[in-house]
């Protein structure tokens, strides 16, 4: 038995959702990582890690309890 589908694109070796990626695209510009008329993900992830841990815990809690 094999496994099913799970409609799911690769993010730097991560599996995320296909629109994951729109919204980091989103939020990286709106943030103003840009990258000439794109997006830098890459930097906007990097800003991401630097957040206190325990603020990116929470942060991330409130939208799952959602």
């Amino acid at each position: 038995m094999s496994r099913p589908t799970l409609n799911k694109v690769i993010l730097g070796g991560y599996k995320v959702k296909p629109e994951t990626i729109d919204k980091l695209r989103k939020s990286a510009i709106e943030a103003g990582y840009t990258h000439g008329k794109g997006a830098a993900i890459g930097e906007f992830l990097d800003a991401i890690a630097q957040i206190n841990p325990l603020l990116l815990v929470e942060l991330t809690k409130q939208k799952i309890d959602e």
